[in-house]
């Protein structure tokens, strides 16, 4: 996807303005306020974005790769986290550390995002840097 089309998706850089989450072919099939993403999982080539709607958790199979969505949202605190997995830095809940692998888990679910070894330095400095 060239830079032209990611200013289209990312109409708004602040949190409370609405962005698009494309498919594969740069159509968008979910507009949302960023603030409600938690999580974005990969499938093969779907990705299942993870959001909150009128307090309720729900989430939506849209045909792309999560290589593709990392890209738009570079300069977001949506950032990757696993091979499967991006997750928004303002929904982690805690982080726990289990047998030498960290995982982080998402507040007002029971959800648990695993970090992968690739990831784990770069997420222990967000993590400390996160205001208590």
């Amino acid at each position: 996807m060239e830079k032209k089309d990611k200013e289209l998706v990312l109409s708004s850089d602040n949190k409370t303005g609405l962005i698009g989450i494309p498919d594969e072919n740069g159509v968008v099939k979910l507009s949302l306020v960023f603030s409600n993403i938690l999580y974005i999982e990969s499938a093969d080539n779907y990705i299942s974005v993870h959001y909150v709607d009128n307090e309720k958790t729900k989430h939506i199979l849209i045909r792309n790769t999560l290589k593709t969505i990392e890209s738009i949202f570079e300069n977001t605190s949506l950032k990757r986290c696993h091979r499967s997995y991006m997750i928004n830095l303002d929904k982690i809940k805690m982080a726990q550390k289990k047998s030498g692998r960290l995982y982080l888990h998402i507040k007002n679910t029971e959800t648990i995002i695993p970090v992968s070894r690739n990831y784990t330095t770069a997420f222990q400095s967000i993590i400390s840097s996160i205001p208590k």
